[in-house]
């Protein structure tokens, strides 16, 4: 790729729930772009967020804002979410998505009830307790396990990131981005005509179906599985994970 800035890709870089913008610090520093990985509301800068942050309109201000220049989506998780809430509604925005372990939502409103039955479990958490021990027990799920293969040095620069957040912020992001609040795109998958790269981990079987189930719905669309990794691809295995970009780049 061209190394002059007025060609290069430009990136918007969504993460994940209890993290930061620096999660993509290896995929940025191995594709080459103008990155753009902001910290989403309640999380690491922006952990003290004002309520009226969090709502779509506002995110579309604050990360489309008046840029004309169409850009790369990429979101992880919670970002993939809004990323795919986000080119729904501002399609001519994205020249393409990157949806990393990503889902777009819940089909039921039982199934919607449900999740926020769970989410407030872990609200109860963060208000009751040390952010430490919410984290403890965030990571302890099963879909996370695959966070603890990664070097030691690596795990205590992510968790010392963690930390930084505040248990305020993150029960504002689960009350207004959780999986059981924001609407499911399942039925506007096949409307969406943006180029569109589905990335899973291998060792994550629930987003391997779910990400399969979303590449039948998306005309345009490719399906890959990083391997050696879970739910975190773009950093249980940045390196796959980057090369697999790249050749969506390339294309």
């Amino acid at each position: 790729m061209s190394g002059n800035d007025h060609f290069a890709t430009q990136f918007l870089a969504l993460h994940g729930f209890t993290g930061e913008g620096a999660d993509f610090s290896a995929l940025s520093s191995s594709i080459s772009g103008k990155w753009h990985c902001p910290d989403l509301p309640g999380h690491g800068s922006r952990k003290h967020a004002h309520p009226d942050e969090f709502s779509l309109p506002s995110l579309e201000n604050t990360l489309l804002g008046s840029n004309r220049k169409t850009a790369t989506g990429l979101g992880y998780s919670m970002g993939g979410r809004l990323l795919l809430n986000l080119a729904v509604r501002n399609p001519h925005f994205f020249a393409r998505l990157i949806l990393i372990s990503c889902s777009p939502g819940l089909t039921s409103a039982e199934e919607r009830r449900q999740r926020r039955i769970s989410d407030e479990k872990w609200i109860h958490t963060l208000e009751n307790t040390s952010l430490n021990k919410f984290l403890a027990a965030w990571w302890e799920q099963p879909i996370m396990r695959g966070m603890k293969n990664l070097p030691q040095h690596e795990r205590d620069e992510i968790f010392a990131r963690r930390r930084n957040n505040s248990p305020d912020g993150l029960v504002r992001s689960l009350q207004n981005h959780g999986t059981g609040v924001l609407p499911s795109l399942w039925e506007q998958l096949p409307e969406i005509q943006i180029p569109t790269l589905i990335i899973v981990g291998a060792e994550d079987q629930k987003f391997r179906e779910i990400g399969a189930s979303m590449a039948e719905k998306l005309p345009r669309s490719n399906f890959c599985i990083i391997p050696n990794s879970g739910h975190a691809p773009h950093i249980e295995n940045p390196g796959a994970t980057a090369d697999r970009i790249q050749s969506l780049l390339l294309s």
